[in-house]
């Protein structure tokens, strides 16, 4: 209703209902491609996740606060619950930050 052409960056805390918000995005969420943070609490939440934003079109990156980003092949199971969410035709907008290779 307010026409918005797309996303750029979303920010989600909703406390574990995080795939239930990106489902309601629809069909527009892979449209829009938006970079997303937000927090995983479970492998659970993870996994339903990942079936909205396959790794085909995303990166999954851990949040480390004091080191960067750390690139990771599944969501929900380390220790660090933040993660960073971004489609592979956007990885350059974030290639200042510091990535921690596996």
């Amino acid at each position: 209703s307010n026409n918005i052409k797309s996303i750029d960056l979303l920010k989600i805390d909703v406390e574990t209902l995080e795939y239930e918000v990106l489902l309601g995005y629809g069909e527009l969420l892979l449209e829009h491609r938006p970079i997303i943070i937000l927090e995983i609490q479970s492998i659970k939440i993870g996994s339903n996740i990942e079936t909205l934003l396959p790794q085909n079109f995303y990166s999954y990156f851990s949040i480390d606060e004091s080191k960067g980003l750390k690139k990771v092949n599944s969501l929900g199971e380390g220790t660090d619950n933040n993660y960073l969410l971004c489609p592979k035709n956007k990885l350059n907008l974030i290639i200042d930050y510091e990535i921690i290779k596996n």
